[in-house]
């Protein structure tokens, strides 16, 4: 019966309480049958059947919880953790020799896009805060219509203004 919940569809709402129906009546049973047997100084075979099958029901409760729990989860609100990302995208596809339409997944592919994703990673992580923040370039390129204010009018520079050195200041 427990092996039924699992062909259930997960929008049904009776995945849960057929599991949790199952181990109650398993649990009742249990109760009822070691009433009737005789007390005896070792452990009857009944006992240990049935808290195997307690224990498998219990497990299949709790991994319907987790099956009803992904199935759930929206792309808005969870988001996929890397290694299950590269775990079953890329080594379980090629361990199985399987590919995506248009492109074949090969040892090489999967090192050359982990090691593309290590630059962006580090590209991100090289930008300033401001920047990271603001999602923009880091340009820290002079430009040369901030007026200099480092220039002072005693500098041996400025002298000679007749002299053109393109700009420069020495």
């Amino acid at each position: 019966m427990a092996v039924l919940g699992f062909t259930l569809p997960p929008d049904s709402g009776e995945k849960l309480s057929l599991g949790v129906t199952i181990l109650l009546s398993l649990t009742i049973f249990l109760n009822t049958v070691s009433a009737i047997i005789p007390i005896t100084s070792d452990s009857p075979l009944i006992g240990t059947y049935f808290n195997c099958i307690m224990f498998m029901v219990a497990s299949s409760v709790v991994t319907t919880i987790m099956i009803l729990n992904y199935h759930h989860r929206l792309a808005d609100t969870h988001e996929m953790p890397e290694w299950v990302r590269v775990l079953f995208l890329q080594w379980i596809p090629w361990l199985l020799r399987m590919s995506r339409p248009g492109e074949k997944i090969t040892r090489k592919t999967i090192m050359m896009q982990n090691k593309m994703k290590e630059l962006d990673l580090k590209e991100k992580s090289s930008k300033s805060l401001l920047a990271n923040v603001l999602d923009m370039d880091d340009d820290f390129r002079p430009s040369s219509t901030l007026p200099h204010s480092h220039v002072h009018p005693h500098h041996p520079s400025h002298a000679h203004p007749q002299q053109n050195n393109g700009g420069f200041i020495r």
